[in-house]
């Protein structure tokens, strides 16, 4: 990316291998499938389905909100904040920034690693272990507002900081481990 790109469409969009020092913000009216890429930063406004198959690394943000539906089966690796902010959340992969929130008012299905580097690491809904997992730290907190769930083992480092549970740990179906 030479320069800060902007694409909206009412269609998909597709995007491989990406590189450049600048942002890209993407607004489609159906899918979002982004492969590996080292940006700036990266913000989806919107889209059905947006997919991370892919090491999509960002200098600074990865903000991704408005769309129906998120699936990140590789990895975002963003020196700044990550905000997943989508009704529902699905990760399989990896997920690093400075500072890492994820919301899903329908579901986050957490089968993979979520860290903040400097910052907090927090789940703002219920969340739902389909794999082992692991959510750490290295500087601020690790927090869950709500339920955590699923027959799979959980682990929470924050070495600097504190895991703060708010809700119920273990509601039906229990979890199999649970290491802090």
């Amino acid at each position: 990316l030479a320069n800060d790109i902007g694409i909206t469409t009412t269609g998909a969009i597709n995007l491989g291998d990406l590189d450049g020092a600048n942002g890209l913000t993407l607004d489609a009216g159906t899918t979002v499938d982004l492969a590996d890429g080292d940006i700036g930063s990266l913000e989806v406004k919107g889209g059905t389905t947006v997919t991370f198959a892919g090491q999509l690394a960002a200098l600074d943000f990865v903000n991704v909100h408005n769309a129906t539906s998120l699936a990140v089966s590789g990895a975002i690796n963003a020196g700044g904040a990550v905000t997943l902010n989508v009704p529902t959340v699905g990760i399989t992969g990896t997920v690093g920034g400075d500072s890492v929130s994820v919301t899903g008012a329908t579901a986050i299905n957490l089968s993979g690693n979520v860290n903040a580097k400097n910052g907090n690491a927090a789940f703002n809904s219920a969340a739902t272990l389909t794999g082992n997992s692991v959510v750490s730290s290295a500087s601020g907190d690790v927090t869950f507002t709500a339920d955590v769930s699923g027959a799979k083992t959980l682990e929470v480092d924050a070495p600097a900081g504190k895991a703060d549970f708010q809700s119920t740990v273990g509601n039906s179906p229990a979890l199999t481990g649970l290491t802090v």
